[in-house]
């Protein structure tokens, strides 16, 4: 399910810095592709309006000179209307087989 959330409301709950005493649980914050000037995430959290998971992209500038913030204008993941798809996700819980030293 893709739900299309405004750029205002994100930063009313607090995302992406996470700050959940305003609103949204955030869950996770993963980095997805690194560029010279700016790096995409991606994030998951809990809205407080339907208590339901979602991932949202975001943008955010690498250096000091980049004055490049979360869902800003110049953002490509924002549409046009001032929102950003968000995609509803769920927890699942995956088991990963890791490769690791035999003891002696």
């Amino acid at each position: 399910m893709k739900r299309n959330i405004l750029v205002a409301t994100l930063k009313e709950w607090g995302l992406p810095s996470g700050d959940d005493t305003v609103g949204a649980i955030l869950i996770e914050d993963e980095i997805v592709e690194t560029g010279r000037w700016n790096e995409l995430h991606t994030l998951v959290f809990r809205a407080p309006d339907d208590d339901k998971f979602y991932r949202v992209p975001y943008n955010q500038g690498l250096t000091e000179y980049q004055d490049y913030r979360a869902w800003d204008a110049e953002d490509y993941v924002v549409n046009t209307d001032g929102t950003v798809t968000a995609t509803e996700v769920t927890p699942k819980e995956i088991t990963v087989v890791q490769y690791v030293p035999v003891e002696d």
